[in-house]
């Protein structure tokens, strides 16, 4: 299911999995779609 976040009074849509989220676990590699998250 997509998670939706607003940012500077607009709202942006990212499609991030659970297995997305789960990269973020210590030692895990951040993948494509977690950095995209992150610069916007």
């Amino acid at each position: 299911t997509p998670k939706t976040v607003g940012l500077n009074n607009n709202t942006i849509r990212f499609d991030l999995s659970s297995e997305d989220l789960l990269c973020l676990n210590e030692g895990e590699y951040l993948n494509d779609n977690i950095i995209d998250f992150y610069l916007q």
